[in-house]
């Protein structure tokens, strides 16, 4: 289950078994409901990171960020790491609104699917 204060609007989760879009409505349930059992997150997979436009292979480019990478943490199952040249932040995410809020904190801007 998520938090609200996770979310921001356009975040990708699941809601009652449907990939979904959230909504200020959506947002607003979440923080007056607290933990919604419908809403869940969606696991960041390699087929998700592909979708949002990043190249295949071992480390991920990450868009319009120089000498950005992401890679699977090899200590956590599920997890994923991100580089910024040859140092690590210590940042670990496993799912896609993660992704989509460190993406949105880095660069400003939203990151889209492609396809």
């Amino acid at each position: 289950m998520i938090q609200a204060n996770e979310l921001r609007i356009d975040n990708l989760v699941m809601w009652d078994g449907k990939i979904c879009k959230t909504d200020p409505l959506l947002i607003s349930v979440l923080y007056e409901d607290g933990l919604h059992p419908d809403t869940t997150p969606i696991p960041l997979t390699e087929e998700w990171l592909v979708k949002f436009g990043f190249e295949n292979g071992t480390t991920q480019d990450l868009k319009v960020i120089t000498n950005a990478t992401i890679t699977k943490n090899g200590m956590r199952e599920g997890f994923w790491n991100l580089y910024l040249g040859h140092n690590a932040i210590d940042v670990n995410f496993k799912y896609i609104h993660q992704l989509q809020n460190l993406y949105f904190a880095l660069t400003g801007t939203e990151l889209e699917l492609t396809e």
